[in-house]
C-alpha cells in the first residue's frame, strides 16, 4: 500500500497526457481594498480562486477486483475497486453503453475518492471512476494512471500542493461542479 504517495504524472488518456488550463494560480495582484464591499469583493475573489484548485480531489489509482452488470439498469456497472484501503470500495459507474465488465476486470483506473457515499440504482457507491469523452459523449475512454503508479498513489497536478477535500466539502462547496466547467478533467455522470 502507497500511502500518502504521489503520482506527479496527469491521468493519461490513449497515451496522450491531460493538461489543465494556465491558471495565474495566485499571482494576481490586488490593491488593499478601502471599503466594506471592495473587502467582500476581494473575500470573494480568493475564494473562487481557492474553489479552482484542482488538488482539492482525491484522484486515487484503483485495481478493478470485480466488475458485473447491475440487474435492473442498462447504464450502470457494478465494481469493486482496490485503493489500498485494505478493503475494497464499490463503485457504480454509468459506463455499460461503452464497456463491457470482463473489459474492466483486473484494469487500473482512476478513482475520485472523496465524494460522499450514495446510493445509485439502489446500489451503494463510494467514488467515482474517472474517464475522458468527446462532446457528444459518444466516444468515453477511462482515464489510465502511469504504468508505474501503485495501488493507492494519489495523483497531484502540477502547480498545486493542497490537501484533498473532505467528502462533506465536496459536497458543501460543489468543488466537482466547479472544477468541471474549467476542463480539469472530464468524467462521466455518477448516475
Amino acid at each position: 500500500m502507497a500511502t500518502g504517495a504521489k503520482t506527479e504524472a496527469l491521468p493519461v488518456v490513449t497515451g496522450a497526457k491531460a493538461e489543465a488550463p494556465a491558471v495565474a494560480k495566485g499571482t494576481a495582484k490586488m490593491e488593499a481594498p478601502k471599503g466594506k464591499a471592495e473587502t467582500a469583493a476581494a473575500a470573494q475573489q480568493v475564494e473562487k480562486d481557492e474553489d479552482l484548485d484542482p488538488s482539492k480531489l482525491d484522484i486515487r489509482v484503483g485495481l478493478v477486483t470485480k466488475c458485473w452488470a447491475h440487474p435492473e439498469s442498462d447504464k450502470l456497472l457494478c465494481e469493486e475497486i482496490d485503493l489500498g484501503e485494505g478493503a475494497v470500495r464499490q463503485i457504480a459507474s454509468g459506463l455499460r453503453p461503452h464497456y463491457q465488465p470482463e473489459e474492466f476486470q483486473g484494469k487500473k483506473v482512476l478513482v475520485l475518492s472523496n465524494l460522499k457515499e450514495r446510493s445509485i440504482g439502489g446500489f451503494k457507491s463510494n467514488g467515482m471512476v474517472l474517464c475522458a469523452c468527446n462532446e457528444d459523449h459518444t466516444v468515453v475512454k477511462l482515464l489510465q494512471p502511469p504504468a508505474a503508479a501503485a495501488i493507492g498513489e494519489r495523483v497531484i497536478f502540477a502547480g498545486f500542493s493542497g490537501e484533498p477535500a473532505t467528502p462533506s466539502v465536496m459536497a458543501k462547496k460543489k468543488v466537482l461542479e466547479k472544477l468541471s466547467p474549467q476542463r480539469w478533467l472530464i468524467y462521466t455522470r455518477r448516475g
